[in-house]
């Protein structure tokens, strides 16, 4: 069985009941860029300290307890086995810990998609090249390897080590690359024993083979080798103290129509992790705010998240349009607020 979350929880705390984090997505550090595995924001930010002085207790007053920060590769380490920049590594230590110090659990996110570009920034700077002079590599090609994988991983566990409010999700929405899945076990396990070998006992959320999505899992092998669901069981970790990392948004017309509502499409894996002892976090969720009965789907998947909390750890939607929950200051209450507000609890899960 996989050993819980640490309950020494801070301010916040965690829910006593159902899953025990409920969060958000707060992106902006992994944007702004020509190279990136998704190029449909421009925008590039990090909260600043007056904003996140204002944001955090905004959250925390709605009833969230953790957060998913997006951060991009090659703007923290412009060069495969490199130093990482200075100014980006500030700017995370300082999000995260304020974080940390307000009660929130943080999850680094590695938001690359098993991708990441090469000649990104100006030698020596933090200056952008030329749009159009990066070239993307692709896990398993040959000059993206493991070994650049685990190399970063090994630099962000030493950073974080001593917290154990902040948690590592390993690759944002891995996707079509040449490995095989049972092959990429073998690359996770890797990256996870060199984690632990820092001494980094932190949370760890691992990736499946094709976007975290959760409609493949038993269904089809997206790069060769065994179904997800056969191949991941073979996920190692010394510390016992990882879970998948799942993706699922409602889009009907997209969404399998074998799954008739929002918490039916979470019921597979559901029983997957039941039958085989091990946790989910399902770090991405969102219905578009236009959909009629989007409420009716949101709240029917996070009770039914609550209901096999057993398996479920919790929760991160995202909040950028369509499926936004704030408004576009970040600090007050957006259209899709209401949907996710009746399974949260403000200032209730106060240690």
């Amino acid at each position: 069985m996989m050993r819980p979350v640490s309950t020494r929880t801070g301010r916040f705390g965690l829910y006593p009941t159902g899953v025990q984090m409920r969060g958000i997505n707060v992106a902006g550090a992994e944007y702004g860029c020509d190279w990136g595995g998704f190029n449909n924001q421009t925008f590039f930010k990090w909260p600043t300290d007056a904003s996140w002085a204002t944001r955090l207790p905004y959250l925390a007053g709605k009833g969230f307890n953790c957060i998913r920060l997006p951060i991009s590769w090659e703007r923290l380490q412009h060069n495969l086995l490199g130093a990482f920049s200075p100014t980006y590594q500030a700017n995370l230590l300082r999000v995260v810990k304020a974080a940390s110090a307000y009660g929130f659990y943080t999850m680094v996110d590695l938001h690359n998609y098993n991708r990441y570009a090469t000649n990104t920034h100006v030698v020596g700077t933090d200056t952008q090249t030329a749009a159009g002079a990066q070239i993307q590599q692709i896990f398993g090609d040959a000059v993206l390897t493991n070994a650049h994988v685990i190399d970063v991983w090994e630099k962000l566990a030493a950073l974080f080590k001593n917290d154990n409010k902040v948690s590592f999700n390993l690759m944002n929405e891995s996707h079509d690359f040449t490995v095989t899945s049972d092959n990429y076990v073998t690359n996770i396990n890797a990256q996870i024993a060199a984690i632990r070998a820092v001494g980094a006992n932190n949370l760890i959320l691992v990736p499946n083979s094709r976007a975290s999505d959760v409609d493949h899992w038993q269904q089809y092998s997206p790069n060769g080798g065994p179904f997800d669901s056969v191949a991941f069981v073979n996920i190692t970790d010394s510390a016992k103290n990882y879970a998948f990392d799942m993706h699922a948004y409602w889009i009907p017309g997209s969404t399998p129509a074998r799954y008739t509502s929002y918490a039916n499409l979470l019921s597979e894996v559901t029983a997957w992790a039941r039958t085989n002892k091990r946790r989910l976090f399902l770090s991405e969720i969102g219905v578009n705010e236009a959909l009629a009965d989007g409420a009716t789907q949101v709240q029917g998947a996070l009770a039914y998240m609550n209901d096999n909390a057993d398996v479920w750890l919790g929760w991160t939607p995202w909040d950028l349009t369509p499926y936004r929950l704030t408004d576009a200051t970040e600090q007050a209450d957006g259209v899709q607020m209401p949907r996710y507000a009746a399974t949260l609890t403000a200032n209730t899960v106060r240690a």
